[in-house]
């Protein structure tokens, strides 16, 4: 019992030095969070699950970033091509215009002759620049043409690229187009931290049961054994009713059977103590042994009904006639082997009691 009271005292210090450590105020609350963290786990998976195959993402990741840059400078590039393409083109359109609304010749054959009043040596005739002036003019749009031609050609291309990338890897391009990669890796991380968090309260949820589970049942068996102990201390008490009056009998004495706190766990004690004499204790052991053929009747307890002692010659005529008397009203079998001359005188004494007579000429067994 001294170990169960220990094993349940140091099972509640266990418990409750667990619950300050981790700040625990109330079990309920841990259950509380594990229910919510489960909840959240399962809707960041749901998520995770619309946007894209998360096994195949995750066994993918580093070609998923190698995509995602691809990608972009894909993006990128095209983006750089209809830039250039809207630049030559405004070029071009100025160009166009500008030979369409070219000034009136008039007005530039009269700059023609300043310049040549002011200007040495003009060799060339006002014709010859109007026509280099237009051919100038043609060269430019031509040039602006081709390039066009040239950032349109190269826009085409980079787009076929961007097309096979999508089509070899549609389902992670669909992140990447949609913006959600860095959605996909927040959740990703929240969904680590969850688990981790889940992980982390459901070991302290099963400590705590774990501890009140083993707790409990240090309780039960605790609880058990005190009520043991008090059904022991009740038929102890019910034994001592027999013994005692037994022994006063017998012996003289009254003796009680009481419970040991150490060695063995029963010990029997004398009211007056004093010293006893070989006689003495042999009529006590034998209250003892009647006591208990008492109790086990008073309880209904089934053991054999006889009881066997060594010598007994050292006992006194009061005990002898005291065995002889309980025996025979408890209807016990007591078996003693004894010298016909101790027992003939005792009050007693009955010839019918007796089992067995042996003689030197006719021994036991024949020995």
């Amino acid at each position: 019992m001294y170990s169960a009271q220990n094993e349940s005292k140091n099972l509640s210090n266990q418990l409750k030095n667990f619950k300050k450590l981790n700040n625990i105020r109330s079990q309920d609350a841990i259950k509380q969070k594990i229910g919510l963290l489960v909840e959240e786990i399962n809707d960041i998976q749901k998520q995770l699950d619309g946007l894209v195959d998360s096994k195949r993402f995750i066994e993918n990741q580093e070609k998923v970033n190698e995509i995602k840059v691809a990608y972009a400078r894909l993006n990128d590039a095209i983006d750089a091509a209809d830039y250039q393409i809207q630049v030559n083109q405004e070029t071009l359109n100025n160009s166009l215009t500008q030979r369409k609304n070219q000034l009136d010749m008039d007005s530039l054959e009269e700059l023609y002759e300043d310049s040549k009043k002011q200007l040495v040596n003009v060799q060339k005739t006002f014709a010859e620049l109007v026509s280099f002036n237009s051919q100038l003019l043609t060269n430019k749009i031509h040039f602006f043409e081709k390039l066009i031609t040239k950032w349109t050609t190269k826009k085409h291309e980079l787009e076929l690229q961007r097309h096979q990338l999508f089509e070899q890897h549609k389902s992670l391009i669909m992140l990447i187009q949609d913006d959600k990669i860095e959605e996909y890796t927040n959740l990703q991380n929240r969904l680590g931290e969850n688990q981790q968090e889940l992980g982390k309260n459901r070991q302290i949820f099963k400590t705590i049961e774990d501890l009140e589970i083993n707790q409990k049942r240090v309780e039960t068996e605790l609880s058990k054994l005190l009520d043991q102990q008090r059904d022991a201390s009740s038929q102890i008490m019910t034994f001592n009713k027999f013994f005692t009056a037994y022994s006063k009998q017998l012996n003289g004495d009254e003796y009680m059977l009481y419970k040991s706190d150490s060695g063995f766990p029963l010990d029997i004690e004398l009211k007056n103590p004093r010293g006893l004499s070989t006689g003495t204790k042999k009529a006590l052991i034998a209250a003892f042994d009647l006591a208990y053929q008492q109790f086990a009747q008073s309880i209904d307890k089934t053991v054999p009904r006889f009881i066997v002692h060594d010598v007994l010659e050292t006992l006194d005529s009061i005990a002898f006639n005291g065995i002889i008397d309980l025996a025979t009203k408890l209807n016990v079998q007591f078996v003693v082997a004894v010298l016909k001359n101790r027992i003939e005188s005792l009050d007693e004494f009955n010839s019918s009691s007796i089992s067995l007579t042996l003689t030197e000429n006719d021994s036991l067994f024949g020995i």
